[in-house]
């Protein structure tokens, strides 16, 4: 006997069902099948081999439909968790594109206002270092300045 569709309850479209309206469904197919083996039951009286041949079916009907909804369940659960982390995807997106379109923060502004201030002040520092190195010395221009003195007197500076 293939009841299935029976036992369904003729459910159409199980994929936009809530949690709670296919606990409901399930409740209502499991109340469904009772009822239609207790009619099987009583439709067989008193013969021994029929009852028998009723019980089996019965306990198949029952696990076929128990495992019906298991996966059910198990599909519907699976959808769930899919739609809340792509909405926690389209959310992150959202607030990252958001964050893009107003710019930089106060705290990046002011980080890249500090970089900038440090490059420009190593650059100042090189320029000057450079200017330091074309200069001369102090002690060259010493030099200088004794040997123009001591060469007034016609004296001059020996390295000892």
């Amino acid at each position: 006997m293939s009841d299935h569709s029976d036992a369904s309850g003729g459910s159409g479209d199980e994929r936009g069902e809530s949690a709670g309206r296919m606990k409901q469904r399930h409740r209502r197919e499991l109340k469904e099948l009772e009822a239609k083996i207790a009619a099987m039951k009583r439709a067989a009286g008193k013969e021994k081999g029929k009852k028998k041949e009723i019980e089996e079916q019965a306990k198949k009907m029952e696990a076929e439909l128990k495992k019906r909804h298991e996966s059910e369940m198990n599909e519907a659960t699976a959808r769930e968790e899919k739609r809340k982390q792509e909405e926690e995807e389209a959310a992150m997106r959202a607030e990252a594109e958001r964050l893009a379109a107003a710019g930089p923060t106060r705290n990046q502004r002011r980080k890249q206002k500090k970089e900038e201030h440090g490059r420009e002040h190593a650059a100042e520092l090189a320029a000057l270092a450079e200017q330091m190195r074309s200069l001369p010395s102090a002690a060259s221009t010493e030099r200088q300045q004794l040997s123009a003195l001591l060469d007034s007197l016609v004296l001059s500076v020996y390295d000892i």
